[in-house]
């Protein structure tokens, strides 16, 4: 499921504090809260809290990556991505990303991938969400994170579980925006990303801005200027052979989950959210 795209968690600490005397007599509790709470800036739910919660899986699968952007990492990853849904509509607050890094030692003449791959059988949590499928409600415990003091939120599930319960009674609805700009992947990254980290979001009536790449990323946008980032890599794992439409393809419909990977990208799941 590619090594190209895709890095999270790389926090293989326990989950109680460094300090092996305080770890004997203090224990973090868990709080109760909702994926709009754990992103609500200022509100009940500080990064390091443990947390339980539920949401509705998003994501198509789970992504299995390890960080090829530094040779010296030796930590696999994997993640999945949960919405909040209850009827009320859908806000860029609603989504966020579960992962677990896994620390090991690449070596061998087995692929990282494929040594990731082989790693995550060893791992309870990992097993857990490998078995999802999307439309799942789910039910998470662990900690929460973040890339930086305002970087994307995360939660991860090192010492916690992933418990799936079969298909939600209520499937999330994508957020409809406007300006598809607002997604343009840059560095530093945007703060749209940051806000709508895991939110799966729809663009109607635009066209593709930009020729695809090796990776058959693109842009779209409602005009003929650059806009939105779209990223090819559940698609391309789901469809052998997969072309992005080319420049200047009109689209009823593009729907996608925000990622803050490599600048801010929009993830499509499959080829249908991908609307001619």
């Amino acid at each position: 499921q590619g090594g190209c795209r895709g890095s999270d968690s790389t926090d293989d600490t326990q989950d109680l504090g460094g300090n092996p005397t305080s770890d004997l007599t203090v224990v973090k509790v868990t709080k109760p809260t909702t994926i709009r709470e754990l992103n609500t800036a200022g509100g009940p739910i500080a990064v390091k809290d443990r947390v339980k919660f539920s949401g509705v899986l998003v994501s198509p699968f789970m992504w299995n990556s390890y960080d090829d952007n530094d040779p010296k990492s030796q930590y696999c990853n994997y993640r999945i991505v949960v919405m909040h849904s209850d009827g009320s509509a859908p806000t860029l607050s609603d989504g966020i990303v579960v992962t677990i890094g896994l620390k090991t030692t690449f070596a061998g003449d087995m692929s990282k991938l494929g040594q990731c791959t082989e790693l995550g059988k060893k791992s309870t949590q990992v097993m857990s969400m490998d078995g999802l499928k999307s439309g799942d409600l789910v039910e998470i415990q662990g900690t929460l994170n973040s890339f930086g003091a305002s970087g994307t939120r995360f939660i991860d599930v090192y010492g916690g579980t992933v418990t799936g319960m079969g298909q939600a009674p209520m499937q999330p609805v994508p957020v409809p925006v406007a300006d598809p700009s607002m997604f343009a992947g840059a560095s530093p990254l945007p703060k749209a990303f940051v806000d709508a980290s895991g939110v799966l979001v729809r663009f109607d009536n635009i066209q593709v801005t930009a020729a695809p790449n090796t990776y058959q990323e693109y842009t779209v946008n409602t005009t003929d200027m650059a806009g939105a980032s779209i990223s090819s890599s559940y698609v391309r794992v789901l469809t052998k052979g997969y072309m992005a439409p080319p420049k200047g393809t009109m689209l009823k419909s593009l729907t996608g989950i925000v990622f803050g990977d490599y600048g801010g990208k929009i993830w499509p799941r499959t080829v249908d959210d991908i609307k001619m």
